[in-house]
């Protein structure tokens, strides 16, 4: 298991405790899940604020790397 962690800009008044299969979860805070994606259709789900560039965050890598994921090839 890879141990990486990010600072990502979050505001929630919900949250999402666990996901099932066909879902995988990829990163997590304490508030929840954060950030999950279906084991094998190019479907994501961000709960954090990915698209809020602030210099002591890495959201927007992260959002990128999603969206070239699922762009046609």
């Amino acid at each position: 298991a890879n141990d990486r962690s990010f600072m990502a800009y979050e505001f929630h008044r919900w949250a999402i405790d666990e996901v099932h299969t066909p879902l995988v979860k990829l990163a997590y805070s304490k508030d929840g899940v954060e950030i999950f994606r279906h084991e094998s259709m190019p479907i994501w789900g961000l709960q954090f604020h990915p698209e809020v560039r602030r210099r002591d965050n890495g959201g927007h890598i992260l959002f990128e790397y999603v969206l070239n994921s699922i762009k046609p090839t």
